[in-house]
C-alpha cells in the first residue's frame, strides 16, 4: 500500500482533505428543491393542449421549461401531427393547429403579398419584375414542358425470367 493510499482512508478523511463540511442529514433544507418540469411525452403535451385550448407555442414551451424552438420542432414531427389530428378542431391557435401544407400555403401567400407591395414601388428593377413573374409561372406549373411518364415494360414473360434465373444458378 502506498503512503498516499494509507493517508486517504475513509470518506470522512477525504472530506477533511478537500475541505468539505459534513452535512447533518437530520437538518431540513434551507431552500425547497427546484420544481421538476412535467414529463414531455406527446400524450402529456396533448393533455396540456386540451386543458388550455388557447395555448400558444410559447405557452407550451414555458410549461415544459423548454425553448420555443423545441416545441415547434416537436410540432412538425409526424408522430405529433398524427396524435394531434383527433383533437385539432378543439384548439384555437392556428400556429398549433395548422398542418405543414397549410403553413407552407400561408408562407407562400404572405411572400406573394410582400412581393406585390414591393412591385408597386418606383425603384423596383426590371429584373425583379421578371423574376417575380418567373416565380409565379413556375408555382402555377405554367410554361413548363410536361414531364413524360416513363412506362416500364417487362422483357419476356415470367417463365422466361424464371428459366434465366435457373440457368444462372
Amino acid at each position: 500500500m502506498s503512503s498516499v493510499d494509507a493517508n486517504l482512508g475513509t470518506g470522512l478523511e477525504l472530506d477533511k482533505l478537500f475541505g468539505v463540511e459534513q452535512v447533518d442529514k437530520a437538518q431540513p433544507l434551507t431552500h425547497p428543491p427546484a420544481p421538476v418540469p412535467p414529463s414531455y411525452t406527446i400524450d402529456s403535451i396533448i393533455d396540456y393542449l386540451l386543458l388550455h385550448p388557447d395555448a400558444s407555442p410559447v405557452d407550451v414551451a414555458k410549461e415544459y421549461k423548454r425553448p420555443r424552438q423545441w416545441f415547434l420542432t416537436l410540432l412538425a414531427s409526424d408522430r405529433f401531427q398524427d396524435a394531434l389530428d383527433p383533437i385539432r378542431h378543439q384548439l384555437l391557435d392556428p400556429a398549433i393547429t395548422s398542418t405543414m401544407e397549410e403553413r407552407f400555403r400561408a408562407l407562400a401567400l404572405h411572400s406573394l403579398n410582400v412581393m406585390h407591395s414591393k412591385l408597386d414601388h418606383p425603384e423596383v428593377t426590371d429584373f425583379m419584375v421578371v423574376k417575380a413573374a418567373e416565380i409565379g409561372v413556375k408555382a402555377l406549373g405554367l410554361g413548363m414542358p410536361k414531364k413524360e411518364e416513363t412506362v416500364l415494360t417487362p422483357v419476356g414473360n415470367v417463365d422466361t425470367i424464371a428459366d434465366r434465373l435457373l440457368a444462372a444458378l
